[in-house]
C-alpha cells in the first residue's frame, strides 16, 4: 500500500507539472519520457499490479478452471502476469476554472480468457503468443472478452478507469507496430483518446504517468501522435530494468534497483495468492482504496482544484 507521503508525492508531480503547463506555449503538445525513481513509484505500481492479480484469482473460480490450474498452465499464468507492464497516467485538466484529474491504469497483454486459452493448451506456443509488453496481435473477439471482464476489476468512477484493449483503428493514436498494439501504454493512450471523443474530460491537459518498464520505439512514437493531435503535454516517467543499459548515473542505478524490488513484490505476491491449493477472492472482498487514497482524492477534487490564478 502507498504510504500517506508516497501517494502525495506522486500527486503533487502531477499537480507541479500541470500548473506549469501555462507557464509557457513552447512545451505544449509534447510529452517527455524520463526515468522513474523514488519508492513511492515502485509502491504505486506494485498495487495496480495486485488488482491485475486479484482479477485472476475471481475469474479462475468462476470459470471452473480451479481444477485445470496446475503444471505448464500455472507456470504460464505466471510468466504472463509477471511479464506484463504496469502502468499509470494521471491526466490533469481545466474544467470551469478548475484544476480536474482522472487516472488510467492498464496491463499489457490480452484479456484473461485469452490466457486462459493458451493456459489449457498442452504446449503453449512462443513467439506471438506471448503476453508480456510487446508480441500480441490483438484481434476483435480478444478485444470483445476484454472489455467485458470489467466486472473483476474495481469500479470505474470519473476519478479513476482501466483502460482496456480496445476496438482497432487505422487513425489517432495506434501502435506502429501491430504487436505492440496490446501494450499497457498504449491502452491507456487510446482509452484517453476515447474519452477526448466522448467529451468526458477535454483536450490540451497535461499527463503524468508512471510505467514498470522502458518505453518502446512503438509507444514512444504513440505518445507523440496523441501530444500533437490532442495538445497534450506532460511526461511518462519509466523504470529501468536490471541488464537492460548500464546505469550511467545515480538516478538510473536507483531506477534498476526500484525496478527489481517492484519484480520481487509481484512475485511474492503471486506465489501467496496463486498456488497449487489456490485462494480465491469473492467479489464482496475486492480491494478498493483505502480511506486515506480515498480522501486524497477528494481533497485532490474539491480542495487543492483551486481556480487558476487563485
Amino acid at each position: 500500500m502507498i504510504t500517506l507521503f508516497g501517494s502525495r508525492a506522486i500527486r503533487l508531480t502531477a499537480l507541479a507539472f500541470a500548473l506549469s503547463a501555462s507557464a509557457s506555449a513552447a512545451f505544449a503538445g509534447k510529452i517527455k519520457i524520463d526515468t522513474a525513481h523514488g519508492d513511492a513509484v515502485a509502491a504505486m505500481l506494485n498495487s495496480d499490479s495486485e488488482i491485475f492479480v486479484d482479477a485472476f484469482r475471481m475469474a479462475i473460480p468462476e470459470k471452473g478452471m480451479k481444477d485445470t490450474f496446475t503444471g505448464k498452465a500455472k507456470i504460464h499464468l505466471f510468466k504472463a502476469t509477471k511479464k506484463a507492464t504496469v502502468a499509470r497516467m494521471e491526466y490533469v485538466y481545466t474544467e470551469a476554472g478548475r484544476l480536474r484529474s482522472r487516472t488510467y491504469y492498464a496491463r499489457s497483454g490480452p484479456a484473461m480468457d485469452v490466457t486462459f486459452r493458451r493456459m489449457t493448451r498442452r504446449n503453449v506456443d512462443d513467439g506471438s503468443t506471448e503476453e508480456g509488453s510487446s508480441r500480441y496481435v490483438i484481434t476483435d473477439d480478444d478485444i470483445a472478452l476484454d472489455i467485458a471482464e470489467s466486472k473483476y476489476y474495481p469500479k470505474d468512477t470519473s476519478l479513476r478507469v482501466r483502460a482496456p484493449n480496445l476496438p482497432s483503428a487505422t487513425d489517432g493514436v495506434v501502435a506502429n507496430d501491430p504487436l505492440h498494439a496490446g501494450d499497457a501504454e498504449l491502452k491507456i493512450f487510446r482509452k484517453l483518446e476515447s474519452d477526448i471523443a466522448a467529451q468526458a474530460v477535454p483536450r490540451g491537459g497535461r499527463l503524468v504517468g508512471y510505467v514498470s518498464k522502458s518505453v518502446c520505439p512503438s509507444c514512444k512514437a504513440a505518445s507523440e501522435k496523441l501530444a500533437a493531435a490532442y495538445d497534450i503535454d506532460g511526461a511518462i516517467f519509466q523504470l529501468l530494468e536490471p541488464g537492460s543499459e548500464p546505469a550511467t548515473n545515480a538516478i538510473e542505478s536507483e531506477s534498476t534497483r526500484l525496478s527489481a524490488v517492484l519484480k520481487r513484490r509481484r512475485d511474492a505476491y503471486l506465489k501467496m495468492n496463486v498456488t497449487d491449493k489456490f485462494s480465491p477472492l469473492d467479489r464482496t472482498s475486492r480491494r478498493v482504496p483505502n480511506a486515506l487514497e480515498r480522501i486524497e482524492a477528494e481533497e485532490a477534487r474539491r480542495t487543492i482544484a483551486l481556480p487558476c490564478g487563485d
